[in-house]
């Protein structure tokens, strides 16, 4: 645990980083509320500090990011990263044998986010607040908001702090007991399962549901069940208000 950070370490990571295979990580330090990109949410030691073994906590990293940003067990979700580091290579060869877990927040809306192909890139965004309990504490900086349909990958993500065309609610829409990737028609009839979870004030005409589905790659073999990210929408097409 040489040279090892503590929880609640930021770190402006550098676009460039946010790559496949990047692992070692030699990024600043940086107060929380400067710009950063990454937030340390644990730090564990390793027996060595190799690829292989980050990749064993891969999963952990992933519920301790949404645990740490306050996501509920269930029935709810933003969009956080989950990255997971070894040590500077310098540090390596000094001895220093650990993997640091970071959350981020993305600023693609992309395949990676619901589960499909990599596609080589995970940039994420620049705050200046610390990500703990950031669903309570900054929901509309942590909301994802588009101006494209969901079911468009690979867009930015846009500030709920601006007029946008889209807004998750943070609920799903699901579709189970699946053989096979059901076809865009079934997709758009399960959609509506999004308008449960509306409240009152847009329970009307007015506003229409869609969601963002894991797309076909997110599947390796059989699938059971499919999930789709909840969003809100005009049905006139001008955009939604800024959220405050």
């Amino acid at each position: 645990m040489r040279g090892a950070p503590q929880v609640g370490t930021c770190w402006n990571v550098p676009p460039g980083d946010f790559t496949r295979g990047h692992r070692f990580n030699d990024s600043p330090a940086v107060a929380c509320t400067k710009p950063h990109t990454t937030e340390t949410v644990f730090v564990h030691g390793l027996t060595e500090p190799t690829v292989r073994k980050v990749k064993e906590y891969q999963d952990a990293c992933a519920q301790s990011a949404s645990d740490y940003a306050g996501e509920p067990q269930e029935d709810y979700w933003i969009p956080v990263s989950a990255l997971a580091w070894l040590p500077s290579k310098k540090q390596v060869a000094a001895g220093a044998s650990w993997i640091r877990c970071d959350i981020g927040f993305p600023r693609e809306w992309g395949s990676d986010i619901l589960g499909g192909k990599f596609d080589g890139t995970y940039e994420q965004t620049v705050r200046t607040f610390p990500a703990k309990d950031a669903v309570t504490k900054h929901p509309d900086a942590v909301l994802a908001c588009l101006q494209q349909d969901p079911q468009i990958l690979d867009q930015w993500l846009v500030s709920c702090g601006k007029p946008h065309t889209y807004e998750e609610t943070g609920q799903f829409a699901q579709l189970l007991s699946l053989d096979s990737y059901p076809p865009t028609s079934k997709l758009q009839r399960a959609s509506a399962q999004c308008r449960d979870s509306l409240p009152s004030k847009e329970q009307t005409p007015a506003f229409g549901v869609t969601a963002g589905w894991q797309p076909p790659d997110a599947f390796h073999g059989h699938i059971d069940h499919l999930v789709g990210v909840c969003f809100v929408y005009r049905q006139d097409g001008t955009p939604l208000p800024p959220r405050s």
